[in-house]
């Protein structure tokens, strides 16, 4: 796959980590900021190990045992040469009852002002209980829909705060677009497929909000980053 084209002072994050100590999962999302140099080296770890300690203290306290945090991941995105570091970040959920089944997850929405259609800027939060789902269990219990949706803007704003006390004073929640519309391809079997349309420069938009989605989904197709 070709490398995403360049995106000046942004900063993609990555948690790594496994569920039953096998299975892996991911979260991945975006910040952005314009005061400034570019983040070095050094600051990136610092950024890293902030947002994993934040993982620690706003998500660990409230996740399954059978969940585990390995590393968090902050890589500058100004060139395919920026830095990136890999922190080690080892935190382990605490609730020892029944979890949801392992591919299921709570996802919260990163809502911005602008609409489209698809590839919406979301994070899907894996090793909830199950008794966190209505008696139906095709929902969330809504408490629980606020208390993680609360959870997870701490730990963006976590980051925030953590770039902003490395110079970056505007540091915000982002969202970026590296597609516009598609374009259907006749492949050789004879069928149809979909495929995005690159954009020349991506769009960044800020995160205006964290909202969490009613209904259980399935993490399976996004344990890589």
């Amino acid at each position: 796959m070709p490398a995403t084209v360049p995106v000046p002072k942004a900063i993609k994050v990555v948690f790594q980590g496994l569920i039953d100590g096998t299975k892996p999962w991911v979260n991945a999302f975006h910040l952005g900021y314009s005061v400034g140099a570019a983040v070095n080296i050094t600051e990136v770890a610092s950024l890293a190990l902030a947002i994993g300690n934040a993982w620690g203290t706003e998500m660990a306290p409230g996740v399954s045992d059978t969940l585990q945090l390995l590393n968090t991941v902050a890589t500058a995105l100004d060139s395919d040469t920026a830095p990136e570091a890999v922190v080690s970040t080892p935190f382990t959920g605490a609730l020892t009852e029944q979890p949801v089944a392992g591919g299921t997850a709570m996802v919260i929405q990163r809502k911005i002002n602008r609409r489209y259609r698809g590839g919406h800027s979301r994070v899907y939060l894996p090793g909830l209980m199950a008794s966190f789902l209505s008696d139906t269990e095709d929902t969330w219990d809504p408490a629980q829909q606020t208390a993680y949706a609360e959870g997870w803007a701490d730990i963006e704003q976590a980051a925030i705060t953590e770039l902003i006390s490395l110079g970056h004073t505007d540091a915000r929640a982002i969202n970026i677009s590296y597609f516009f519309g598609f374009t259907n391809v006749l492949y050789p079997s004879g069928r149809y497929h979909v495929k995005p349309t690159p954009r020349a420069v991506p769009l960044v938009d800020g995160v205006t909000e964290f909202v969490a989605n009613p209904r259980p989904c399935s993490q399976r197709r996004r344990q890589q980053a």
